[in-house]
């Protein structure tokens, strides 16, 4: 504060000009450290107050409290009447919620009630306050008797207990007494009735009475005194100049750009310059703007991209920056003080590793795992098993600086693994609780891999058994008419994504083959899956074929049926759906044309699995979010899929379906571009709180929208539903759930779609069911008993228009799971769009392997990690698609020269550690060039030593073609080993005269076919080596 003149002990008034409204926050929130009076903001409008409040609460962390103008302006009932007391008393009081919010046209609002009357103190040392005392002056003070202590001005007897929730406090209050003594103050929550472990020694508790405003004609500006007040005077207050006088007489005043010099103030100007956003997107300008002020740089953005943001820059700046996490407009720079203030919401610089998924699914998980691994992190050493991963060790050898993995073993054992082969290693994904580091000093690793590796084996066998089925069997291969297919695809009314195209278009093709389509559409909610199923429904109408949609719930089905209604309505396409609320005889009706092929596209529930549907003439089947049937229901769908194209849409496929399509059994398709104007949803984790929610839902309804509250227990659902409507008695609330009669749910969903019931409570039937542009406000009560893909298709429902989407989940005040906070933790964190194939992977490694292969196989996979147990699975499905045993071979490299990513070009040893994993996986020549100009936009010019690196993961990838064991490469020669050639055995080869620099080598690798072609050439052969002249190379 000194920076800016602000003296907080006396009642000296100051101007601050030109400030904005994150500088504003800034100012609150460091006056709200430094003093312990009530700060009043009096803003021109609720919009302001509620900026601010957002940068306030999710950025600095404070606590904020806003007047609401509906409860000073509510029906005059007698309980919004006391409603509005208490609110007042809050208001006015001292409490932990000091910063608060009015507008400037309530600042003169007038009430009826006195606030003067007497308070009660409580001090547990001297207090002379019994039980049954203390109850006759609550009774007296107008607090309520209630069962529960739940809101401002009741309290509960329960023995020698009494609850008590006075308005002047932010928590209510729990008093306990030992033979009419206070033994006991403590806090406590609504939410689950514990106290919290910190004592209160005294205490002072609110009249709640009302006087007669004759006599006291009160209003709020009369009771604000000795407090900070902060007004924005872009317009004028509703005071008069005398009053202003006397509010400058007993608080301290600080004005926000006067509209006229203000007398006897000490004024503050702010100088700020506007800084484009073009000029903050690469991590280049970024490091050139931070280096320009000699003052720190302030960077404000979402989590996520703020640990993404430290990796990439590394440590040559952290002393200047600090991370922020919250939201800016607009980036600034304070000239006066030399700092800028830069927005990185949209983390542009982050494109290559962020902007768009790996097709290779397999590459995503892999490097997924190291993009936050860490000193002390349990990971996996494919040869000597469970260790623990020390960080990067630079060595030189040989005169050659390395860079080392270090990992260390049971017994402190220590190993250094090279960088080139970084690949041995992966982070330990399973049940980490108990294990125990494995030993370099017995074989025991060994064993534990042989028991995966047997489990791998049955698994193998029964994936491909039941994927052989599919693939021996020849379907229908579909021709396409351009024409009729065009003239479909005009009528969809939106633009396509890049990914829709790309999966529309290889949905077409898989379609064209004689071999039955198992493709997996895994696209985030709302990124436009339905129109793949839309046109691949048409593609299979005009070949004559029949199309079956099942759909895990009758709300989902419905919508199908109405989207597929509305577009095929000019088609000569008969749609028909099929589920529990369709009566008898139109079931019969629809069951006899289905048979005789009048119907093109059935939609339906599991209901349309039944035996009694007979489709005669079957081409398509489309299963929309497969992962919600039930065991009966998907084995139905496997005997249906036989010979027929099958096409599975999801935004959260389950981990068994993704782990099938990661080794290729099944095709999938990405996409991962959100449609335009389609903003990422916010989510925040919060504990439950009836206020929180009161707030959460007043935000949403102040800009005309609609919420969902979702609470999975039937059996509770109807409290819920109280307690929503005490707070919002006049607004509009209902709840629906899967026990009430279909036509009950329906109604309520159209009221709640036609904006006539604006807050809806909901158990999960609406998870997958309808889609509404203005609901944009979800809360999710008890959110750690979700799994994390129905948390993630819960937050789906929201923000599908042009409005931000909140997604808020609600966690009692107790301890959770540790699984249930990794998945909040996740879904948090995948706040952008297109993060539903990332949710799957995360789940793969939050679930376990117990529910992935079952729970008796579980422990023994968790003794080697998920990660290395999915390789031996890939390499016995790989041995059992070919039919052969194919040996994996680890080449050995060695080169005299360095081959490493310097210090100097990259500071942070996590992202190097990130990089070395990147370049290991490399697998064509495509992929070196996407790193390199990656390294190249985000660090500058690329030092020869990685280009090394990179050339050496190339050189790899030609020997394991070449089943090449040991490669030597020196100044004038290079040497190479190999495991068999022909009928020799642990052959050498050494080509000489020949500059062995990385480059050269690759170049010469890549031209050989085989490895038999060398010895077409002229060659000696000195002490079992072959020799060949470079100079006689065929």
């Amino acid at each position: 504060m000194k920076e800016l003149g602000i003296n907080l002990k006396n009642y000296s008034s100051h101007s601050i000009f030109q400030s904005n409204d994150f500088i504003t926050s800034v100012l609150i929130s460091r006056i709200s450290k430094n003093t312990n009076k009530n700060i009043y903001f009096i803003a021109n409008s609720s919009k302001e107050c509620s900026v601010l409040i957002e940068h306030l609460e999710e950025t600095f962390g404070n606590e904020t409290y806003y007047l609401d103008n509906e409860i000073l302006n509510s029906n005059p009932t007698e309980n919004n009447k006391r409603n509005k007391l208490l609110n007042l008393l809050f208001f006015l009081g001292d409490n932990q919620k000091k910063i608060k919010f009015i507008d400037k046209d309530n600042l003169n609002f007038s009430f009826k009630e006195n606030l003067n009357n007497k308070n009660l103190y409580i001090n547990k040392k001297s207090s002379n306050q019994s039980r049954d005392n203390l109850i006759k002056n609550l009774n007296k003070m107008g607090y309520k008797d209630t069962e529960f202590t739940e809101n401002f001005g009741e309290y509960s007897v329960r023995g020698s207990i009494i609850d008590i929730y006075p308005p002047n406090l932010s928590l209510p209050i729990r008093i306990e007494f030992y033979k009419d003594l206070v033994s006991s103050i403590n806090e406590f929550h609504v939410e689950d009735g514990r106290r919290s472990s910190e004592e209160i020694t005294q205490l002072c508790i609110a009249d709640t009475r009302g006087g007669d405003a004759s006599k006291n004609n009160s209003s709020i500006f009369d009771q604000i005194k000795d407090s900070i007040i902060i007004l924005d005077y872009g317009l004028s207050l509703p005071i008069k100049a005398s009053q202003e006088t006397l509010l400058r007489k007993k608080n301290k005043i600080i004005y926000l750009d006067p509209i006229t010099k203000i007398k006897n103030t000490k004024e503050f100007i702010f100088s700020i310059s506007q800084v484009e956003d073009k000029f903050v997107d690469s991590l280049s300008s970024l490091k050139k703007l931070t280096k320009s002020y000699d003052n720190q740089s302030l960077i404000v953005t979402d989590k996520d991209t703020r640990e993404k943001l430290k990796r990439d820059l590394g440590e040559d700046y952290s002393p200047k920056l600090q991370f922020l996490d919250g939201f800016l407009r607009k980036s600034f720079i304070i000239e006066n003080f030399k700092t800028s203030v830069l927005s990185f919401s949209k983390a542009k610089n982050l494109k290559e590793t962020v902007k768009k998924f790996n097709i290779e699914a397999q590459t995503s998980f892999k490097l997924a795992s190291f993009t936050d691994l860490s000193a002390g992190d349990l990971i996996v050493h494919k040869n000597f098993g469970l260790c623990i991963y020390n960080g990067l060790k630079n060595k030189i050898i040989n005169n050659v600086p390395t860079d080392f993995i270090e990992c260390e073993f049971s017994l402190k054992d220590l190993l250094l693994i090279p960088i080139d082969k970084i690949n041995l290693i992966q982070k330990y994904i399973g049940g980490s609780k108990g294990k125990n580091l494995d030993t370099l000093r017995s074989k025991a690793w060994s064993t534990k891999v042989k028991r995966a590796k047997k489990i791998a084996q049955n698994t193998a066998k029964e994936i491909l058994s039941l994927y052989a089925q599919r693939k021996s069997t020849n379907g229908f291969s579909f021709k396409m008419n351009q024409v009729e297919i065009s003239e479909f695809e005009n009528t969809f009314e939106y633009e396509e994504t890049i990914d829709q195209k790309n999966a529309i278009n290889e949905t077409y093709m898989d379609m064209q083959k004689i071999k039955p389509m198992d493709r997996l559409i895994c696209g985030d909610v709302g990124f436009g899956k339905t129109e793949i199923a839309l046109r691949a429904s048409y593609l299979s109408c005009i070949n004559s074929k029949q199309t079956i949609l099942v759909a895990p719930t009758t709300l989902l089905a419905h919508q199908h049926f109405n989207t597929f209604s509305k577009r095929f309505k000019d088609f000569p396409v008969r749609v028909e759906s099929i589920s529990r609320f369709t009566k008898t005889k139109k079931l019969e009706e629809t069951l006899a044309d289905l048979s005789s092929g009048r119907i093109d596209i059935l939609i339906g529930t599991h209901k349309a699995l039944s035996e009694k549907i007979k489709l005669g003439n079957l081409g398509l089947i489309i299963i929309d979010e497969e992962h919600k049937f039930g065991v009966s229901a998907k084995e139905k769908i496997k005997q249906l899929k036989k010979g027929v194209d099958s096409l599975s849409i999801s935004a959260t496929p389950i981990p068994r379906t993704l782990q099938l399509s990661l080794t290729g059994l099944r095709e999938i398709s990405l996409i991962s571009t959100p449609p335009k104007e389609r903003l990422s949803i916010e989510t925040y984790i919060e504990i439950y709180n009836l206020k929180l929610i009161k707030k959460i839902i007043s935000y949403e309804l102040k800009r005309e929208g609609r919420v969902f509250f979702i609470h999975n227990e039937i059996n509770t659902i109807e409290k819920i539903y109280q307690d929503i409507k005490n707070i919002y008695p006049e607004e509009e609330v209902a709840y629906i759930h899967g026990r009430m009669k279909g036509e009950d749910v329906e109604t309520k969903l159209r009221s709640f779609i036609d904006g006539n019931i604006r807050i809806l409570i909901t158990t999960t039937i609406i998870e997958a069911g309808i889609d509404i542009k203005e609901a944009n406000t979800m809360i999710i009560n008890n959110a750690q008993n979700f799994g994390l893909s129905d948390l993630y298709q819960l937050r789906g429902r929201i923000g599908r228009g042009k409005e931000k989407g909140r997604a808020y989940l609600l966690i009692p005040n107790k301890d959770i799971t540790q699984n249930a906070k990794k998945r909040l933790s996740a879904i948090r964190k995948l706040t952008k769009l297109g993060s539903g194939f990332n949710i799957a992977l995360e789940d793969l490694e939050i679930r376990g392997a117990g529910n992935l292969f079952g729970t008796e196989q579980s422990g023994n996979i968790y003794d080697v990690g998920i990660e290395f147990y999915l390789d031996l699975l890939e390499k016995e499905i790989g041995k059992l698609k070919n039919n052969q045993q194919i040996e994996s071979l680890e080449t050995e490299i060695i080169s005299q020269i360095s081959f490493f990513i310097p210090r100097k070009y990259i500071e942070s040893s996590e992202t190097r550690l990130f990089y070395y994993k990147k370049i290991s996986l490399i697998n064509k020549k495509e992929d070196s060039i996407k790193i390199i100009e990656e390294l190249l936009d985000k660090f500058g010019t690329v030092p020869q030593e990685i280009l090394n690196l990179i050339c050496i993961s190339e050189i790899k990838i030609q020997c394991e073609r070449l089943r090449v064991s040991k490669i030597i490469l020196k100044k004038e020669a290079l040497i190479i080993n190999i495991k068999k050639i022909g009928k020799i055995t642990n052959a050498q080869i050494e080509i000489i005269n020949f500059d062995a620099k990385p480059s050269e080598t690759l170049e010469f690798l890549s031209k050989i076919s085989k490895m038999e072609d060398i010895l077409k050439s002229n060659y000696e052969i000195i002490n079992d080596k072959f020799i060949i002249n470079s100079k006689l190379l065929l």
